[in-house]
């Protein structure tokens, strides 16, 4: 086969795309969707490498049903330390109006990217992320010194401000046992209008931006539990959306928090549905919890849910 695009033209639903070993300098674009239990699946031996080729999004997926297995993505592309050896976003996931369903990713090894590692975006519902790793994201405001703050190294729905002619309501998605070293601001970013997604089982460390969190909910009813959130220049988790209606009802539970530097959890918005049963280990100059002005709720670590219950 020419290109690892050529497979992808020919590929429909059931199909499988071999990607064998070696260093692949390509930018790829899914072409249509799979079916619910013929999915189209791409699967690369553990020593291929995608670097991206003429585009800034090394895979962009707008289509439903597709997998990806094993793949390494590596924006690194070229000789050189600088920011034009990097490419902007490693796997680029968007539905558009529109929508997509059930893209599943497992086993990657995702790096060396100027912007986001991963963007779930254009109400993609059903997201998997698992049993992955992602590393160095946001090289340009973090390494290279831009001074702004984008570089998250998963980031589900779109920033208010940024809408344009349809709302993103990216909701449903997972992402579980992945072991995260950002370098760049959040891990784990969820954004206003984008519900009910569930972040499991992650080692979240080194998210970059102080006044911000290792994981931030701006959304509505997601959940965080059972993972390990360390380094962190800002909280391990926040919570609060742009209005008095977002990042609220979420559950944060049953992680272990440890060396963040602004504390363990910032509250924005209230109520809350859950904040309970977590592990945290921190300075004594730092407090545990934080609290932004509008939230009037009393504020308890621990599993005392009285105030943070939905009725």
């Amino acid at each position: 086969m020419s290109s690892i695009q050529r497979a992808l033209q020919l590929s429909h639903p059931g199909d499988t795309v071999v990607i064998g070993s070696g260093h692949y300098y390509e930018s790829l674009q899914s072409v249509r969707s799979g079916e619910p239990r013929r999915p189209i699946s791409i699967q690369a031996y553990p020593d291929a490498v995608l670097h991206g080729g003429s585009r800034n999004r090394v895979f962009e997926i707008n289509h439903s049903y597709i997998e990806l297995n094993g793949l390494t993505i590596d924006g690194h592309h070229s000789e050189g330390e600088g920011i034009e050896a990097c490419r902007d976003k490693l796997i680029y996931i968007d539905g558009h109006k529109h929508g997509i369903k059930q893209v599943v990713m497992r086993g990657l090894r995702l790096k060396n990217a100027y912007g986001e590692c991963l963007r779930i975006k254009g109400n993609a519902v059903g997201t998997e992320l698992a049993y992955s790793t992602i590393e160095n994201c946001g090289l340009r405001d973090f390494r290279f010194g831009r001074g702004k703050k984008n570089g998250e190294a998963i980031y589900i729905g779109t920033a208010p401000e940024q809408l344009k002619n349809y709302a993103d309501h990216s909701n449903s998605n997972w992402i579980h046992h992945n072991i995260i070293v950002v370098g760049g601001s959040e891990c784990v970013d969820i954004k206003e209008g984008s519900v009910r997604n569930r972040i499991e089982y992650n080692l979240c460390d080194q998210a970059n931006d102080p006044d911000s969190g290792g994981v931030s909910l701006r959304g509505n009813y997601n959940t965080v539990r059972y993972n390990t959130i360390i380094n962190g220049a800002g909280v391990a988790v926040r919570m609060g959306g742009d209005t008095a209606d977002q990042g609220v009802y979420n559950r944060v539970e049953k992680n272990h928090i440890e060396n963040n530097r602004a504390g363990a959890i910032k509250i924005m918005r209230s109520p809350q549905l859950a904040l309970c049963g977590n592990k945290i280990h921190h300075s004594a100059k730092t407090k545990v919890v934080r609290r932004g002005s509008q939230v009037r709720d009393k504020i308890n670590p621990s599993c005392d849910m009285s105030k943070w219950s939905s009725k």
